[in-house]
């Protein structure tokens, strides 16, 4: 187990807070090669306020979809469509 401050804290997505972190970002073809890569810093903020328990029993099939996940799909699709119109 982490220590308490760690785990509470320091390496917490609190809601509304600002983290910094290392993004990863990776294109993988049809055919599971690496076809582009990046990693750069970025800052994070959560959202949602979301428990293990209930994004678990969403996953499985097993409870709602937690009202968070559902407000930060909506904003998601919203972005989605703004892109794809600003391509076409």
């Amino acid at each position: 187990m982490l220590p308490e401050k760690l785990s509470t804290d320091l390496t917490s997505l609190n809601f509304n807070q600002e983290r910094l972190s290392i993004v990863v970002e990776m294109v993988i073809g049809a055919d599971g090669s690496l076809q582009k890569s990046e990693i750069y810093q970025a800052l994070v903020r959560n959202h949602a306020k979301l428990t293990y328990h209930d994004v678990a029993a969403w996953l499985e099939g097993r409870g709602p979809n937690p009202e968070s996940v559902a407000d930060v799909m909506g904003w998601l699709r919203t972005c989605v469509c703004k892109t794809r119109r600003h391509k076409s």
